[in-house]
Parts: C-alpha cells; sequence; structure tokens
C-alpha cells in the first residue's frame, strides 16, 4: 500500500492530526488549543490545581483553578468534548471582548479527557446571592444596581458582541469594591453584524424566564440583552417574574404570538402602581416586543430614571 494513504488510514498518527488541526484553525479561526502527543499526552491536571467549584451549567463545570508554575488563578469551564464548537465560540467571544467590567481571556486547552476555558479568576459571588436576603430592592439601590449591569451590557456590545443570557446569576460582585459589578459566562454569547438588524441564533441562548421574544424565533438583536435586564429589573423590584413560566416562555411561542409576551397586563397594574413613573415609562421601552424599536442599552443608560435619580 503506498505510503502517501496512511495518514488517511491511521487517524492516530500525528503529522496527519497535525495537518487536520492546523487546517480546522485556518477555516474555522480556532484558538490554538494544546496538541496532543502519542508519547506524552497533555494532561490539564498536571500544569492546572483544581479547587472549588464556582458554578455549574449545562454545558459545562467552572471551577477556581491555579496554575502550578506561577500561582496564579483562573476561572476554568470544563466541557465536554462533544461541546466542542460551543467551546469554540465561547472562547472566541472571550478573546474579542475587553473592559474592566469584562472577564479576561487567558487560554482555551484540551486534554484526551475534555476542553477547559480559562479566564482571570474574579473573587466574589454572583449578585442572585447577594442579595439573597432582600425580597426586593427601594428604587434608590435598584438604581445603583441597574446602572452596574447596563453599563457591564454596554462593554460587551461596544466589543461587538452580546451576551445572550442576561441574569442576576451572571453577574459577579466584586470584593473589592461593594455592588462593582462584572458580567460572566459567555457561553451563549454571539457576535453582532454591523450590517444586519436581527440575526440568527447559531448556539442556544438564553434562561427561560429572561429571554426575549426574538429567541423564539430562533433570531437575536443587538437589543435583545436589553430586555433580559428589563425581566432583571423587575424582579429586582417586586420580587416576581413578571411573565409566568408556563403562560408566556414556552419554546414553542415565537415572536409571531406577541400577545404572551405584552407589557403592561392587568397582572402587572398593581405592581407598577408601586413604582414612579420615571422607572415605568423605563420598563415599558425596555419590554417592547420588536427588538429593532427597543430602546438600546446605552438609552437605558441615558434615560430619566437613571440620570434623574
Amino acid at each position: 500500500m503506498a505510503t502517501n494513504h496512511i495518514f488517511l488510514i491511521n487517524g492516530k498518527n500525528m503529522m496527519f492530526r497535525k495537518i487536520v488541526r492546523q487546517l480546522a484553525c485556518k477555516a474555522t479561526n480556532l484558538l490554538p488549543c494544546i496538541a496532543f502527543s502519542t508519547t506524552q499526552p497533555y494532561r490539564f491536571n498536571q500544569e492546572y490545581s483544581t479547587f472549588e467549584q464556582l458554578g455549574k451549567g449545562s454545558c459545562g463545570i467552572v471551577y477556581r483553578v491555579v496554575e502550578n508554575s506561577s500561582q496564579k488563578q483562573f476561572t476554568c469551564k470544563k466541557m465536554r468534548k462533544t461541546k466542542r464548537w460551543r467551546a469554540h465560540r465561547e472562547a472566541i467571544a472571550l478573546r474579542d471582548i475587553s473592559g474592566s467590567r469584562l472577564p479576561q481571556f487567558h487560554a482555551k486547552l484540551e486534554d484526551e479527557f475534555a476542553i477547559y476555558i480559562l479566564s482571570k479568576y474574579i473573587p466574589g459571588e454572583d449578585l442572585f446571592d447577594y442579595l439573597a436576603d432582600f425580597y426586593c430592592l427601594d428604587e434608590y439601590d435598584l438604581q445603583h444596581v441597574v446602572v452596574e449591569m447596563a453599563s457591564c451590557i454596554k462593554q460587551c456590545l461596544d466589543c461587538s458582541i452580546a451576551h445572550l443570557d442576561i441574569k442576576a446569576e451572571n453577574f459577579i460582585v466584586d470584593e473589592a469594591s461593594v455592588l462593582n459589578l462584572k458580567l460572566i459566562d459567555f457561553g451563549a454569547a454571539h457576535h453582532i453584524s454591523e450590517d444586519k438588524e436581527l440575526m440568527s441564533l447559531k448556539t442556544p441562548a438564553g434562561t427561560t424566564g429572561f429571554s426575549p421574544p426574538e429567541f423564539y424565533g430562533g433570531r437575536f438583536h443587538r437589543n435583545s440583552d436589553v430586555w433580559s435586564l428589563a425581566v432583571c429589573i423587575w424582579i429586582l423590584a417586586t420580587g416576581e417574574r413578571p411573565f409566568p413560566r408556563h403562560e408566556s416562555y414556552s419554546t414553542s411561542k415565537t415572536v409571531s404570538e406577541p400577545g404572551h409576551f405584552i407589557f403592561p397586563t392587568l397582572a402587572h397594574e398593581e405592581k407598577l402602581k408601586t413604582m414612579s413613573p420615571l422607572l415605568v415609562s423605563l420598563l415599558g421601552q425596555m419590554f417592547t416586543i420588536d427588538p429593532r424599536k427597543r430602546i438600546s442599552i446605552q438609552e437605558v443608560l441615558s434615560h430619566p430614571w437613571i440620570v434623574n435619580t
């Protein structure tokens, strides 16, 4: 048998795998991973020590890890190798963002067991746990939290990245400064195309109860995160969800069925009576079904409820 065919037959051949890996990186803009070796295979746990679990999602488990050689701490999302495409998209999104309120990407590594996405470790607890003892916030405290959350989202959008999974659990309260928030978990993030308004979702996004109407039509918009932020505001202000799950957030519902997302309804009226007119105005503009008509994140930050409170 001709030797020039051996690479197509023997999948364990190093040269074959190196060529395939290089072509894949060139074709899909993959971040480089640690290569396998048939004699000395890479082992993540030889270079990093794993400590406490920080979180768990459908695509992976997040840990605090320490690099043995430098003793530097990192946040590490460990993902199954069957989630390679999602790991790729998350790593690319992390690579392309920058800002004081966003994670700092370190590396995407791979061994025979899993894929590992590392970013600079951010100490602190998530906003959901931080506010767990409060049923709801008064408007003065709420305004401060909303400014922090919206500022995180704006930094993300300024990098042409939509987060697409905005919820209190994905904001970390920085231990260095009370209520200085940082946005984490870019597993659902998508790049924004500046020449398109509505874009296709390449991977699943959002969390039930927080997702905007356009998600259920398989689309997203640069204002999609604004809707999810409005859900957070409502929950923080009232202690309740704005749209009951069993009525409004079935995955079969699409933007073509806007009645499931109408705001306000009679169910909202009693809660709205407890809010200032400016906050009611802001929520109405954020809970706009058509994302092209929805208020932008910059307009949220410049809304009178924010600047005049």
